[in-house]
């Protein structure tokens, strides 16, 4: 995720703001009324059997091979957006004082009790890590989604057009530069998928998706799904997602190394009402 979105593949990625939790704040609250603002026994009971059921050898930290075996669906995108929210001190494990202090830190920012054991039972049903706006700013390398522009690579300019650069030296460099790859292409049932999915979202035939239509369409978590879908995909950030931004996005997610079958998955997911993925595609979320 990063300062805007990223599905938690199926949860919805809670993160997108500004500054990484620290158990000390935790502890002295973060002013005013958000120092009441504290997890409830039952929140705190279904965090303590999440966390016994993801640390499969009972040691007290969850492992990335714990992790991927938890999150059935996309299991290396959840995983990774799981640990980039949740492993404070990049250690590559996950202590319980880390984990119940992630938690803590979500219901500070303001997201009610009820909000979060309903996604920790949609978590323990198999969906995807969410990114919850929790204040917290996920590491610049996790950052991903159709932010920065797809470019394609421009070829490199022989040496030999430089000014002070010899022959020889330019026809080893032309020879060092690789060809540039084919793009990766979306097939033609993926499109159908696409096109499906935009007429479904797009509800007054516009050709354009309002924040109002995602909402409608994400049925749980809906602001913050829609937060992350537009994050993710509106690219001149104009408030609506045109049919040609909705399609790029997803040739950006093929040209990322996705295989048709893994959109595909992801894309029936979505219809049956998942949380918005933030993929791996090597674009960078916009604040």
């Amino acid at each position: 995720s990063s300062t805007g979105s990223q599905h938690l593949p199926r949860s919805a990625l809670w993160s997108q703001a500004a500054l990484r939790w620290k158990p000390s704040q935790i502890a002295m609250g973060c002013g005013g009324s958000t120092s009441k603002r504290v997890l409830n026994d039952d929140v705190k009971a279904k965090l303590e059997e999440m966390f016994s059921n993801i640390d499969v050898d009972k040691n007290g930290t969850i492992t990335k091979e714990e992790a991927h075996k938890f999150f059935t669906s996309f299991s290396k995108v959840n995983t990774k957006a799981f640990f980039d929210e949740v492993d404070a001190d990049k250690s590559g494990s996950i202590s319980k004082a880390e984990f119940m202090g992630f938690w803590d830190q979500v219901r500070v920012a303001g997201y009610t009790n009820e909000e979060i054991l309903e996604e920790l039972e949609d978590l323990a049903k198999g969906s995807d890590w969410v990114n919850w706006k929790d204040t917290k700013d996920v590491a610049t390398e996790s950052k991903s989604g159709p932010q920065a522009e797809y470019r394609p690579v421009q070829p490199k300019v022989e040496a030999a057009e430089a000014a002070d650069t010899k022959p020889a030296e330019a026809a080893a460099d032309a020879a060092e530069t690789p060809a540039p790859a084919e793009p990766a292409m979306i097939s033609d049932e993926v499109t159908a998928k696409l096109e499906e999915m935009f007429a479904r979202i797009d509800v007054d035939k516009s050709n354009t998706i309002t924040k109002e239509e995602a909402m409608k369409f994400f049925t749980s978590f809906s602001k913050v799904n829609t937060k992350a879908f537009f994050d993710e995909v509106d690219d001149d950030h104009n408030g609506l997602i045109a049919k040609d931004e909705f399609m790029g996005f997803w040739q950006q997610v093929r040209n990322s190394g996705y295989q048709n079958e893994e959109i595909l998955e992801e894309l029936e997911d979505l219809v049956k009402g998942g949380a918005w993925v933030n993929w791996e595609d090597g674009k960078e979320v916009s604040g």
